[in-house]
């Protein structure tokens, strides 16, 4: 009868320690995934700006490419 009861108790012990373990790691799991999450978001609205910056950018190049086009235009037909 006592070989059954240090079972029991082993078991029980067993539970509770598997409990406390996964008390940890489940919390720890969770803030890796929040963690992963957030820096997937930031990494996309980073190159989102960079992208809008970039199409800025060009932008303005091709105006000035633009506007110095047309005044070189204008000298040529001035001559």
């Amino acid at each position: 009868m006592k070989k059954h009861m240090k079972n029991i108790s082993f078991t029980s012990l067993r539970a509770r320690l598997m409990l406390l373990v996964l008390a940890v790691i489940v919390p720890v799991l969770g803030l890796i995934v929040y963690n992963g999450i957030e820096s997937r978001n930031r990494d996309r609205l980073q190159a989102l700006a960079d992208a809008s910056r970039l199409a800025r950018n060009a932008s303005m190049l091709y105006e000035h490419t633009i506007m110095e086009t047309r005044q070189i235009l204008f000298t040529l037909s001035q001559m």
